[in-house]
């Protein structure tokens, strides 16, 4: 985080800061990591009451915090760990009233040899992983160079880039294109 033009040093600075902010932004990184440091500084509560006034823009491993459950991405794709979810900011269901976790680089194709669809999980580990989610709570998979912007006064949300949006709960798939306009009804099971 960068206040206007000055590095901030401290927890106190930041959360004051956010405070004042009409938005924030954050981006790539680990998402539990992100997770650890905002919890422990209280930014995860600033983020949310951020959201009453004003603009949360999350991009990457930034984005899938704000779901019910994150996926440990660093630790199950390069150190190899089981499958397993780590608690969220729970951003979604306070702003939007639904229980999901967002999954970044849903279409990720790096991996050449092997399955890196589902943000590097492959589809193998992501099966498991959907088996430990609570039955309540869907999947929110955004494609590489694409996004959804959330108006929670109009209670809409448009996609944008290159990719598809998925929605998954239980057995029902949605996917919505870029440019649609969808209604937050959709996200309910």
């Amino acid at each position: 985080f960068r206040s206007v033009g000055t590095k901030i040093t401290t927890t106190d600075n930041l959360l004051s800061d956010i405070a004042k902010a009409n938005w924030v932004f954050a981006g790539p990184g680990s998402p539990t990591f992100n997770l650890k440091q905002w919890k422990s500084k209280g930014i995860d509560s600033a983020l949310n009451d951020l959201l009453k006034r004003g603009s949360l823009v999350l991009a990457s491993a930034a984005a899938m915090s704000i779901g019910n459950k994150v996926m440990p991405v660093y630790e199950m794709y390069r150190v190899g760990e089981d499958p397993y979810w780590v608690d969220g900011l729970n951003i979604l269901e306070n702003a939007l009233g639904f229980k999901g976790v967002v999954i970044a680089h849903y279409n990720n194709t790096q991996g050449g040899t092997h399955d890196t669809r589902y943000c590097f999980a492959g589809g193998r580990r992501m099966a498991i992983l959907e088996t430990l989610l609570d039955d309540d709570v869907s999947i929110l998979g955004i494609d590489e160079h694409t996004g959804i912007a959330f108006d929670l006064d109009e209670k809409k949300a448009e996609t944008f880039g290159k990719g598809l949006i998925t929605f998954k709960s239980g057995d029902t798939v949605k996917t919505f294109s870029p440019k649609e306009i969808i209604d937050f009804s959709e996200f309910i099971a």
